[in-house]
C-alpha cells in the first residue's frame, strides 16, 4: 500500500518553485544567493493558527495579570 498525500507534493513544489525564482531574481540583479530566506511552512508542518497558539500558551507566564 502506498500512501501519497497529494496535498504535500503540491505544496513541496510550491516550495521549490518559490527558491528557483528567489536565486534567479537574485543572480540577475547581481546579488548573492546565499540570503534567500525560505517560507517557515517547510519547517513546521503545523498552521498559523497552531503557531499562534502554541506562543499564545505561555502569554500569562510573561504579561501582567489583571
Amino acid at each position: 500500500m502506498i500512501f501519497i498525500n497529494e496535498k504535500k507534493i503540491e505544496d513541496q513544489k510550491g516550495v521549490l518553485k518559490f527558491v528557483l525564482t528567489k536565486i534567479a531574481k537574485n543572480l540577475l540583479s547581481g546579488q548573492s544567493i546565499l540570503n534567500i530566506s525560505l517560507p517557515v511552512d517547510i519547517f513546521s508542518p503545523e498552521s498559523n493558527i497552531q503557531r499562534f497558539l502554541y506562543s499564545m500558551l505561555y502569554a500569562p507566564l510573561v504579561l501582567d495579570r489583571l
